[in-house]
């Protein structure tokens, strides 16, 4: 669940924070951000045309608006104590995200095409 900014996030390093469904505090990097300094990510029709093997998912699909209230993927990159800290993958709803039925195999593939295509936007920025 997407909670918004972090109290602590810094104009330059902007980060935003949310809870897991066991109610850890997650923070990730708001490095999508739009023009309008909004939160964008891909949604679930994304993540169901990339596993079903579609070649043009990336140029059919427009990246949505991520709001306060909205339930999103983050992968779990680091744990500290009672925070955890990770990266924005997609946005979805609890249903959509149980109806994937993601095997790990799929999770697999997932992680390291929305890894590597957040390395290469980050690569572009600096």
């Amino acid at each position: 669940l997407v909670e918004g900014e972090s109290k602590k996030s810094k104009p330059e390093e902007r980060t935003w924070t949310g809870r897991t469904d066991q109610n850890k505090r997650i923070l990730f990097p708001a490095s999508n951000l739009h023009e309008e300094q909004q939160l964008t990510c891909w949604s679930d029709d994304v993540v169901s045309s990339l596993l079903n093997n579609s070649t043009n998912w990336k140029e059919s699909s427009t990246r949505v608006p991520v709001e306060r209230g909205d339930y999103a993927v983050v992968l779990v990159t680091e744990a500290r104590g009672h925070t955890l800290r990770g990266r924005l993958m997609w946005k979805s709803t609890i249903s959509g995200f149980h109806r994937q039925q993601l095997s790990t195999a799929d999770e697999a593939r997932l992680k390291e095409t929305f890894l590597a295509e957040a390395d290469f936007k980050e690569n572009l920025v600096a």
